[in-house]
């Protein structure tokens, strides 16, 4: 029953997807917390080239997050 699963996990795609799939909440989380919208993270799901688009994204758009207080 999980082999076929197995089998498509073991392609590129699958890898892909698996890597995607992971790694697209942290990357919206980070996205809202930089006060950006997070539809941006679902380039994770292009395979090489997703994840360099997202952390261009992220270094070149102003962060317009509010800084935290400075505790006395």
């Amino acid at each position: 029953m999980l082999e076929p699963l197995l089998t498509f996990v073991q392609t590129p795609i699958g890898h892909a997807l698996l890597f995607g799939g992971m790694t697209v909440v942290p990357f919206v989380r980070i996205f809202r917390r930089a006060g950006l919208p997070g539809w941006p993270a679902v380039f994770m799901f292009v395979p090489l080239a997703g994840l360099v688009i997202v952390f261009g994204i992220l270094a070149v758009l102003k962060w317009r997050a509010v800084p935290v207080a400075a505790e006395r």
